[in-house]
């Protein structure tokens, strides 16, 4: 079994699993250390396997914008900056963030 957790710890952002029905997976976004010790529990001997290229989950416009500002010249960040509105989108959100809160 190897768990590849995301960025923080603790998600799991790849599995590889044999027999692929070992123990049961969680989806829960928390389940980097729930998938280590579920493998343990069965008897397995599970690794953990920190990736940089798995690291980033995009689930948010953060995550997104996170992507778009990496140096790091991959498919995901391509697609990202080849997608005009997300320009617009980060200008408004600069804007707004940039105002006091009343």
């Amino acid at each position: 079994v190897t768990v590849i957790p995301d960025q923080h710890e603790v998600g799991t952002n790849g599995l590889i699993c044999t027999p692929p029905n070992a123990f049961p997976y969680v989806f829960d976004g928390k389940s980097f250390k729930p998938h280590l010790e579920a493998a343990e529990n069965a008897n397995l001997n599970p690794a953990a396997l920190h990736l940089e290229s798995f690291a980033l989950d995009i689930d948010t416009a953060d995550d997104i914008f996170t992507m778009r500002n990496s140096s790091k010249q991959t498919r995901t960040n391509a697609y990202l900056n080849s997608i005009p509105v997300l320009d617009h989108t980060k200008a408004r959100r600069s804007v707004h963030e940039s105002q006091p809160e009343t």
